[in-house]
């Protein structure tokens, strides 16, 4: 229905397949104003930081997390601190995990680059 209506519109966007190449006149932007630059990183910053976060949120969910391990596998289930952790041991580990991102600012990395 409205392929049929546009179909009948020669020299439109909406028009059928033409051997003539259709020119468009662009319209010209007069008053254009670039409002980006707000978003444009000058300087790196590290002052949000969020490992104070992690460590109350841990330190706070650790006896709840050790309580739930040992409901689900007995209350001989061994449970460890990642700093903890011995080899070929059979045990809950019960920390904060770190997701390693390349692009992700690292104030350890500006400071081995200067």
């Amino acid at each position: 229905m409205f392929s049929d209506q546009a179909a009948r519109k020669a020299g439109s966007l909406l028009g059928p397949p033409t051997e003539e190449v259709a020119i468009f006149d662009r319209v010209p932007v007069a008053n254009y104003t670039n409002c980006s630059d707000r978003f444009l990183l000058s300087e790196r910053s590290f002052s949000r930081q969020y490992a104070h976060i992690y460590a109350t949120r841990l330190l706070q969910m650790r006896p709840r997390l050790v309580e739930r391990a040992q409901e689900k596998w007995g209350s001989a289930i061994t449970v460890r601190k990642l700093c903890e952790l011995q080899g070929s041991e059979k045990c809950c580990v019960v920390g904060t995990l770190f997701k390693s991102m390349e692009l992700q600012p690292s104030i350890l990395g500006e400071i081995g680059r200067a």
